[in-house]
């Protein structure tokens, strides 16, 4: 048996529960998260003096999701 019994216990309770704040609290603490792990990230590229392959790294990054995106989105889903 893979997964935990609260995995299961969040799928019952977010088939459930629908709340649009919630949703937008969701994603807020999500883009939160990024702010934070890009901080720890150009502080990093500046401490070792390799910005530039941080910013390629973000760049390809993006370009990636808005492909995965893009790829989706075509499909249908």
């Amino acid at each position: 048996m893979s997964g935990s019994p609260l995995s299961f216990v969040g799928t019952v309770v977010g088939v459930l529960f629908n709340s649009p704040q919630v949703f937008i609290l969701c994603l807020a603490l999500a883009a939160g998260a990024i702010i934070y792990v890009l901080g720890e990230l150009l502080g990093m590229a500046k401490r070792f003096k390799a910005p530039e392959l941080a910013m390629w790294g973000l760049l390809i990054g993006f370009f990636l999701g808005y492909l995965t995106d893009l790829i989706v989105t075509f499909a249908g889903a």
